[in-house]
């Protein structure tokens, strides 16, 4: 997995080009489900003297840092040689209980040292629920009859209850009394007792469609969760449990969810749901129901077939395990990729600890060559994932404004600076520049939140509330000429489209600028994509990046250009038969391609690579596209793009994170 990144403005590529360049995106790893073929940046391009060409012509800059100063996401914290079937965190000590059905045994682990003990319970166990102070816990020991009471300090057990059937599940509700699910469909009911004496407390709960399952419990204690698993078709039912006498709130129409149901996990606020069943939901997903109507609110794509979910503490997070042997971590509230954990199998439960350093993993099928437990480190994940991105072109009307992209992505919103600068490129010796810049924010759904035109006047509507004026001086980027423009924005993940345009329909050479304004956060390089009218000569499309850190960073770098115009893009004028150069800080030509079927040997490509680009997971869509796979040092890197025997057209180059 890719180390956890720091981000740091830099000087310009070519100081007589422009003294800021120090604009990066960044954006979390393995987006590859989501964004493939997300165009970042749109512009038509124009003519500029050739001692620009290498000062980006078409400029698009991105820092890839990689540091060893701390773990990596998905690092393996601890690992053991019991095989846990589910967890459940104590509400009131930092341990972990886990069950261990093969052993007859509990595990206890301490989530401050990772120091682990097992203690005998009885006769497969699979299931823990603690009372609200946590001073027991009570475990359904699978195939017995029994729910046993484990003394949490003394780490005893103390007391065992009988019960009709073999119990499946627990959960501890309101007024002392636990909940437990039968393990067949012969106990087609789920039972309360109290959780003293073991005695019935009302009427059980007959669910239709019961076998098997698990049951969830709110926060308040008064609403009870059930789905069913291994049934076709899946349900999912919600009750009132506040009183002795359960009531059916709702139930998922037939066949809704999915069908071979394995796994259900509420959300630690209680405010949504998730039911993983074997077939998936919206194709091989995991959707995300809301818990006061069932209502759909997203769905996190795993791929085939959903297995297992859980959540971080804040809830801001999931982690999902689907047949790929991997665990897929994604923004709970985007359903964007976060990245990917690399296990050794397919895990039975995922349990989050309660400060969410650490995610706790069971193995137990043998099928995999791993059987055991895992802790992976999950504290690296980027709070958010923004640097900065600067793109510079002619400024046109009509489609042909200058159109930038950025994405904010993680767990908490970024606040940022996005700047549209014309007239100040005057003193770095850019020609014909646009002389009065507007600047408008569009959020992921094309709404504009916020507008300025002259940067010392605020314009109050949308996201933008209050004068922004002092804001923009101490933020350190303050435009340097009054008609340029500047928003101020704290913005949640999601994506993000800048738009700059001239007043009066004027046109001439301007830059779009996004800067973040909270750099202390962790960031990672996930892809970046650039797209433009390629032209000829000094008209050609470049992007510019930077490795940066002390380790290499593996990339992949396309063009493309037949894929934009076939279905679903239908994108008019796609360059035919782009060819792709990769340059180092030096200007050496250290990497080229033309049509990916075929490699190129030269400079740092010494073997063929159909095979890696195929791997990759990112092979062009059509064979007259490029690609090239590197291994690059810390360092500056151009890409450039061209038409073969100087075709023209649209087309897109992009830099994929491959760590």
């Amino acid at each position: 997995m890719p180390h956890g990144c720091v981000l740091h403005d830099f000087s310009c590529i070519l100081q007589n080009f422009c003294a800021q360049f120090g604009h990066i995106l960044s954006i979390m790893t393995s987006l590859r489900r989501c964004y493939r073929h997300l165009i970042k940046t749109k512009t038509l391009a124009s003519s500029f003297p050739t001692r620009f060409v290498l000062g980006l012509i078409w400029c698009f800059s991105a820092f890839l840092v990689a540091h060893n100063s701390h773990a990596s996401l998905g690092d393996v914290a601890a690992e053991y040689t019991f095989p846990a079937s589910s967890f459940a965190v104590s509400p009131t000590q930092p341990y972990m209980y886990a069950t261990i059905p093969s052993q007859d045994s509990i595990a206890i682990i301490n989530t401050n040292t990772l120091a682990a003990s097992t203690v005998f319970v009885g006769s497969r166990p699979t299931s823990v629920a603690f009372s609200p102070d946590g001073r027991k816990a009570y475990i359904a020991n699978s195939s017995t009859n029994f729910v046993v009471v484990f003394d949490t300090g003394t780490q005893t057990v103390v007391n065992s209850f009988l019960l009709p059937q073999h119990p499946k599940d627990v959960v501890f509700g309101s007024h002392n009394r636990l909940w437990v699910l039968g393990q067949t469909q012969i106990f087609q009911k789920i039972v309360q007792i109290d959780a003293t004496t073991g005695a019935s407390t009302g009427p059980s709960i007959t669910p239709p469609y019961i076998y098997s399952g698990s049951l969830e419990i709110s926060p308040d204690r008064n609403t009870l969760y059930y789905a069913n698993y291994d049934l076709s078709p899946g349900m999912m039912s919600k009750y009132d449990v506040s009183s002795s006498n359960p009531v059916l709130l709702l139930h998922t129409p037939f066949g809704r969810v999915g069908s071979n149901g394995q796994d259900l996990t509420l959300s630690h606020d209680g405010s949504f749901i998730s039911y993983a069943t074997g077939s998936g939901q919206n194709l091989y997903n995991i959707v995300k129901f809301r818990t006061a109507d069932f209502a759909r609110l997203g769905s996190f794509n795993t791929g085939p077939y959903p297995r297992q979910i859980a959540f971080s503490p804040d809830d801001q997070v999931a982690y999902a395990v689907h047949t790929a042997g991997e665990i897929d971590v994604f923004d709970a509230n985007t359903f964007l990729s976060l990245g990917i954990i690399f296990g050794s199998g397919q895990a039975a439960d995922l349990r989050a600890d309660s400060t969410g350093k650490y995610l706790f993993a069971g193995y137990t099928d043998a099928f995999w060559h791993f059987t055991g437990t895992r802790v992976y480190d999950v504290s690296p994940l980027p709070e958010s994932q923004l640097g900065n991105i600067s793109t510079r072109a002619f400024v046109q009307t009509g489609d042909n404004v200058m159109i930038g992209g950025f994405i904010v992505q993680g767990i908490q919103p970024k606040k940022v600076i996005i700047r549209a600068i014309g007239p100040e490129l005057t003193r770095f010796g850019v020609p014909d520049v646009l002389a009065d810049p507007i600047l408008e924010l569009y959020d992921g759904s094309g709404t504009l939140i916020a507008s300025n035109d002259n940067w010392q006047h605020t314009i109050i509507g949308g996201i933008i509330t209050t004068g922004q004026v002092l804001d923009i001086r101490r933020s350190g980027h303050a435009p340097g000429d009054s008609r340029e423009s500047a928003i101020v924005a704290e913005l949640p993940a999601g994506n993000y489209t800048a738009i700059v345009r001239g007043v009066n329909e004027t046109m001439g050479v301007a830059l779009v600028e996004t800067y973040d304004l909270s750099p202390e956060s962790n960031s990672l390089l996930g892809n970046i994509s650039t797209r433009s009218f390629v032209q000829t000569d000094d008209n050609v499309m470049i992007g510019g990046f930077i490795v940066q850190g002390t380790e290499p960073k593996r990339v992949i770098v396309r063009g493309i250009g037949p894929e934009l115009g076939a279905p679903p893009y239908n994108i008019p004028d796609a360059l035919a038969n782009p060819t792709l150069e990769l340059h180092n800080g030096t200007g050496d030509l250290i990497a080229s391609n033309d049509n990916w079927l075929h490699t190129i040997i030269g400079g740092i490509i010494t073997s063929d690579q159909v095979q890696e680009i195929r791997s990759s997971g990112y092979a062009p869509g059509d064979r007259r596209e490029s690609a090239i796979i590197a291994e690059l040092p810390a360092g500056n890197y151009t890409a450039i793009l061209r038409g073969v025997n100087n075709t023209t057209g649209v087309a897109l180059v992009e830099v994929y994170d491959l760590d």
